[in-house]
C-alpha cells in the first residue's frame, strides 16, 4: 500500500509556495478522485427506534452512515441502540432511496449489518488495517450534518491499547456514526465507531464505559474507528448467523500490579476482582484473587489478551481455563456462556450525561422497584472501582 504521511505533506507545501505550486492541485485532483470512486460504496441509514426511544422522543429518524461490502447487499452499519430499528431506509449516494431490513447486530461493538435489494450495487473494496501507522492518512467517508456522502481528511494517531480502536484525528459531525473509513489506495479499513471530547477523558477505564455506551456527539478533534479486519468478522457472524454472539465468562478482572506479581512471583497474567453469580466462572470454581495465565491452552498476557480469548470462543464451548491461587497451579473447566448486556445498557443509559429522562412504567411491586434500584446503585459503585473488563 502506497503510504502518504503528513510528514510528506510539508514539502509539498514548502514548494508549492516557493513556486506558485501545481503540486497543491495535484493532490486535489488526486483526493477528489480517490472521493468519485469510493462514494458509490457508501449510504445514509435512517431508521426509527422501536419501543421508548429517541426517534420517538423527537419524533425524527436516527441517521447514521453504512457502507456496503458485498453485491447481495449487505450493508455494515452502526446501531447505537438496543431496541430494533424499524422503518429503515437508505439513501444511496445517487439519492436514490430503498428499504432495509436488519440481519442482525452486535451489542458489544455496535456493528450492525442491513441488506438492500439490487443488482447495481457498488461495494467498498475491503483493505487492512494491519500496517496502519502513525501519521498515515485517513478518509472518512459518511454523512455530516446531513450531507451525504461527505469528506473529512484525517491523520491516524495510533493504536489504543484500550479496546483495540484506531484513533484518528479528524472532526467527525454527528451523522457519521458507522462511516467508512479510507486509505489513500481506495480500501476500507475500518469504519467510524464514536467520537472523543474532553467530557468523556476521564480515564482509560472510563473512557471504556463511555465509548460502551455509544455516545456519540460533535469531536474535540479526534475519531475512534473499529478496524476493518474486527468489524467484518462481526459482520460475517452476523451474516452467516443473524447474530454475533461472544462469549461471556463472567469476571471482572484488571492486569496484575507491580506488588501482585512481585507476590505471585509472575510477570503475565490477568486477576479476579469479583466473579457473576452463577456464572459460567462461579459454576467452574474461579474465585476472587484468582489470577488466570491460561485459557484454553493460550497463555494470557494480560487482561486484554483474555478479553480477545474469551470474546472469540463461541458460548456453549468448553475450555480449560489453569489458575494460581495461593500460589498454586490449578486446573479448572468452564463452559463458555452468552454475554450478558442488558443490566450494563439499563446502567449506561441512564447515566449519560445530557440524556433526556425517560419515564419508564411504574413496577406494580414497590418492593421490587426498590431492590433494582439497590442493585443498580451497587453495580455503579462496582463499575467505579479499579476495574479494567467485564467479561
Amino acid at each position: 500500500m502506497r503510504k502518504l504521511k503528513l510528514t510528506s505533506l510539508l514539502p509539498i507545501i514548502l514548494v508549492s509556495t516557493t513556486f506558485g505550486g501545481p503540486t497543491l492541485g495535484s493532490l486535489e485532483k488526486e483526493l477528489k478522485a480517490l472521493f468519485d470512486e469510493v462514494k458509490p460504496s457508501i449510504v445514509t441509514v435512517k431508521y426509527r427506534t422501536a419501543g421508548v426511544g429517541l426517534s420517538e422522543l423527537f419524533g425524527k429518524k436516527l441517521v447514521t452512515t453504512g457502507v456496503i461490502i458485498d453485491t447481495d447487499g449487505h450493508i455494515l452499519t452502526t446501531k447505537n441502540f438496543y431496541s430494533d430499528p424499524k422503518d429503515i431506509e437508505v439513501e444511496l449516494s445517487n439519492k436514490e432511496k430503498r428499504k432495509a431490513e436488519l440481519v442482525g447486530w452486535d451489542a458489544q461493538s455496535k456493528i450492525a449489518v442491513i441488506k438492500i435489494e439490487g443488482d447495481d450495487l457498488v461495494p467498498a473494496k475491503i483493505g487492512s488495517s494491519e500496517d496502519l501507522e502513525s501519521g498515515d492518512w485517513a478518509l472518512i467517508i459518511g454523512n455530516s450534518f446531513g450531507i451525504s456522502p461527505s469528506i473529512t481528511l484525517g491523520i491516524v494517531s495510533g493504536r489504543r491499547e484500550d479496546g483495540d480502536f484506531i484513533q484518528v484525528s479528524a472532526n467527525v459531525s454527528p451523522g457519521s456514526s458507522g462511516a467508512g473509513v479510507f486509505n489513500t489506495d481506495k480500501e476500507l479499513i475500518g469504519v467510524v465507531a464514536a467520537t472523543l471530547s474532553r467530557n468523556f477523558y476521564l480515564s482509560p477505564n472510563e473512557l471504556r464505559i463511555a465509548i460502551s455506551k455509544g455516545v456519540f456527539s460533535t469531536s474535540d478533534g479526534s475519531t475512534l474507528v473499529i478496524p476493518i479486519e474486527r468489524a467484518m468478522s462481526i459482520a460475517n457472524d452476523i451474516i452467516e448467523k443473524g447474530s454475533r454472539e461472544p462469549g461471556w465468562l463472567g469476571v471482572y478482572i484488571s492486569d496484575l500490579s507491580e506488588e501482585l506479581k512481585g507476590v505471585a512471583k509472575i510477570e503475565e497474567g490477568a486477576v479476579v476482582k469479583e466473579v457473576v453469580e452463577d456464572s459460567p466462572a462461579d459454576k467452574a470454581g474461579i474465585k476472587k484473587w484468582d489470577i488466570i495465565v491460561e485459557f484454553d491452552n493460550k497463555y494470557v498476557k494480560d487482561a486484554k489478551s483474555l478479553v480477545k480469548l474469551i470474546g472469540k470462543t463461541r458460548p456453549g464451548t468448553k475450555v480449560k481455563i489453569t489458575i494460581l491461587r495461593e500460589g498454586k497451579e490449578k486446573k479448572l473447566y468452564a463452559e463458555i456462556g452468552k454475554r450478558k448486556d442488558s443490566l450494563l445498557h439499563l446502567y449506561y443509559y441512564r447515566d449519560i450525561p445530557g440524556f433526556p429522562e425517560i419515564e419508564f412504567p411504574p413496577l406494580r411491586n414497590r418492593e421490587i422497584e426498590k431492590k433494582l434500584e439497590d442493585t443498580l446503585k451497587k453495580f455503579k459503585e462496582k463499575i467505579k472501582k479499579e476495574i479494567r473488563d467485564y467479561i
